[in-house]
């Protein structure tokens, strides 16, 4: 019996029936009690897994808050009597403050605690934001603490807290090196190269009237932007590759392809310097870009005219080569006609015919010398070049007696210096051959020649040359020296083919160097040529 007198119904067993409104296995008075006991598990769960998560939100926030390179911190700004901002109190702080301020202990502090003279436009810039909510980017420079900031500002909580969230960037190295470029400005910008500051994060800080010119954009527009977007910069490698090369070597050279404000490309030679704080840490490249467009579009124009005239020349030399075969068979057959005609019917001819068969091997004899004299071209044009150390005082000593001996009675004075030259041996002795040829041949008229072989210096560059006293001749026609076949005097003067300075030419050219001539009519010639230490 309850107190009331009423008796409590037991829970009916399977076999009994089942009272009216009722649930089998209890009554009703079990029911609500259950059912707030699984609520409350499950309400119980849900707060767990919410303060779990909440948990892992902190400590990422805290991670977060602690692991950034910039200054974070958190204030509440401070208002006087008239309503006007007059302090803050730092209520966080994070591990890169201290760094980029200086401040030590700072959190729980004023800011006129630390540093009394801090300025009062800072105060009013965060008391506007902590009121208004509207955040601000801005760069200022707080002279009580010596350093410029670069800060984003921005409110939190309610307006009634009066609390703002700072993140900010000592950017005081890179502002030293404005204030630099800016005292040197009239200078810079008297530049044609275009000179670029740009801070770590790529933005530009400094933009002289030579970058104007050259892309288009005003210093006003460029500033703040980021460079190699501004710029659509194609870079040689990658960018990455770049800046670690910058980051350990200090500076980087290469070409960068840039784009103007009309849409031009150019390609520019590109130096970056990179800018350091008393730290050594960097904050800054400074950039130096010379528009060489028109040099590289020449280059190229250079490139594939040479490779033209190198195929071209491939071509005559195997022309020549060929030519020069063929022409031997037709030629022996005439020589051997011709003097077949000679011993068998000499007795037969007139005056006439024998001077006509007498030209005929005349003829012969000197087209046989234009195709040896052209083989001999072609060969040079394909001998591979072995350079060693060739004595050529002792080649031209060797020379000169060979000339002596074939001609004993004429009066010539040899003055030969020691000479050592790195070069191809076999290519040096014929040149040696023909210059001093070409020397004995046009001071043949002289009573006494005199031909000399030396060197001088000429700075770093050592200039060789064969002098002689002979005929000399006009510099208004000097070019066509070294042109095959092309001859300043008539074969009965001075016999020859006029493919001796030709050839010497060509070897000349191929050891990288080059050849040229200086003289005067009646008055002797200079053929000069050097030769550099390596192509």
């Amino acid at each position: 019996m309850t107190p009331e007198g009423r008796d409590i119904p037991k829970c009916p067993s399977g076999d009994e029936p089942v009272p009216e409104g009722s649930v089998r296995g209890c009554n009703r008075a079990t029911l609500p009690l259950r059912s707030s006991r699984r609520g409350m598990r499950a309400v119980n769960e849900e707060l767990r897994a919410a303060n779990e998560a909440l948990r892992e939100s902190e400590e990422r926030y805290r991670n977060l808050f602690n692991t950034l390179e910039e200054g974070f911190c958190i204030v509440r700004v401070i208002f006087d009597s008239e309503g006007k901002a007059a302090d803050y109190r730092f209520l966080q702080v994070n591990a890169a403050f201290e760094k980029q301020t200086g401040l030590h202990g700072a959190q729980g502090k004023l800011m006129r605690d630390l540093a009394p003279d801090h300025e009062r436009h800072w105060f009013e810039m965060y008391g506007t934001i902590a009121l208004t909510g509207v955040p601000r980017h801005f760069v200022n420079r707080a002279r009580a603490l010596n350093r410029w900031f670069d800060v984003y500002a921005y409110r939190v909580g309610s307006p009634e807290s009066r609390q703002v969230a700072i993140l900010f960037n000592d950017i005081s190295g890179i502002k030293g090196l404005e204030e630099i470029l800016r005292s040197q400005a009239a200078l810079l910008n008297q530049a044609h190269d275009a000179i670029i500051v740009r801070n770590t994060g790529d933005r530009i800080t400094f933009w002289n009237k030579g970058a104007e010119a050259m892309y288009g954009w005003s210093s006003r527009e460029a500033l703040g932007d980021c460079a190699h977007m501004l710029l659509k910069t194609r870079f040689p490698r990658p960018l990455q590759e770049i800046s670690l090369e910058v980051a350990q070597q200090g500076a980087w050279e290469g070409e960068l392809i840039h784009s103007c404000r009309d849409g031009r490309e150019i390609v520019v030679d590109s130096r970056w310097v990179a800018h350091k704080d008393n730290e050594g840490n960097r904050i800054g490249i400074m950039e130096l870009n010379r528009d060489i467009t028109v040099r590289k579009r020449a280059e190229e124009e250079l490139r594939e005219t040479n490779s033209l005239l190198e195929a071209r020349n491939a071509e005559l030399d195997s022309f020549n080569y060929s030519v020069s075969h063929d022409l031997r068979g037709p030629l022996r057959a005439i020589g051997a006609f011709g003097r077949m005609l000679g011993d068998e019917y000499r007795t037969l001819l007139d005056g006439a015919g024998k001077v006509y068969l007498d030209q005929i091997f005349r003829s012969t004899d000197r087209m046989a010398q234009l195709i040896d004299d052209l083989l001999k071209l072609s060969r040079i044009t394909r001998t591979e070049i072995r350079r060693t150390q060739v004595d050529l005082g002792g080649i031209a000593q060797s020379m000169a007696q060979d000339l002596k001996q074939g001609a004993p009675e004429r009066i010539v004075e040899f003055i030969i210096d020691d000479i050592v030259i790195h070069a191809d041996r076999g290519l040096m002795i014929i040149v040696i051959e023909n210059l001093f040829f070409n020397a004995w041949k046009f001071t043949s008229r002289r009573f006494r020649a005199r031909i000399e072989f030396s060197c001088r210096q000429e700075g770093s560059r050592t200039i060789y040359f064969v002098r002689d006293n002979g005929e000399g001749f006009d510099m208004a026609h000097g070019r066509k020296l070294f042109t095959p076949f092309q001859r300043l005097h008539s074969n009965t003067e001075f016999p020859g083919t006029g493919i001796g300075l030709a050839i010497v030419r060509r070897i000349i050219e191929r050891h990288g160097g080059r050849v040229w001539a200086e003289g005067e009519v009646g008055k002797g010639a200079t053929i000069s040529f050097e030769i550099p230490a390596t192509n």
